[in-house]
């Protein structure tokens, strides 16, 4: 009974390894694609003695490099930026056939320190905006942008505590 039990664990384990390494996570649905990998790109792995200051993302409504860009304050190791951003041109030959491999996504991540200039740039260019009336919500913008776009602003920044949302889409859509 203990060594039925056993080898049933270990069944289940092995093949549940086997089946990530040799049955692919495929789709041939764009929107799933695009769903996976705006979650990869907002994974970020922040520490928990950093706080997030600002950040910025750029979603098309089809592949396009979309990303994000976050600015992140440690009291020990000064103000960081990151990007996360999907390489939508990765493998993209085997595109044309319509089938996307979900857990194959190439995203490109970089992380750096700002300098003492930079951060005296950036932390009074957040003064000018907390000193400044901020709408609630951003106006509608007019314009045609192919396929669409969505973009997100927030800023955290002492009273300033703000978060946007821009959109755009295809009038024909």
């Amino acid at each position: 009974m203990i060594y039925s039990l056993y080898a049933r664990n270990i069944h289940y384990i092995a093949g549940s390894f086997l089946r990530n390494i040799f049955m692919p996570q495929l789709t041939n649905n764009i929107d799933k694609l695009l769903v996976v990998a705006r979650q990869e790109i907002e994974a970020f792995k922040i520490p928990s003695e950093e706080r997030v200051l600002v950040y910025y993302s750029f979603f098309p409504a089809l592949v396009g490099m979309p990303f994000k860009i976050i600015v992140t304050e440690n009291i020990h190791n000064g103000i960081r930026s990151r990007l996360r951003q999907w390489d939508s041109a990765y493998k993209l030959s085997n595109w044309h056939l319509g089938i996307y491999r979900l857990d194959n996504l190439r995203i490109i991540t970089e992380a750096q320190t700002l300098s003492t200039s930079d951060t005296k740039v950036l932390l009074k260019e957040l003064e000018r905006l907390q000193a400044m009336p901020l709408p609630d919500v951003l106006p509608k913008a007019n314009g045609i942008v192919l396929d669409g776009v969505q973009c997100t602003l927030g800023i955290y920044y002492q009273k300033l505590q703000v978060d946007y949302l821009w959109e755009m889409s295809n009038p024909a859509a």
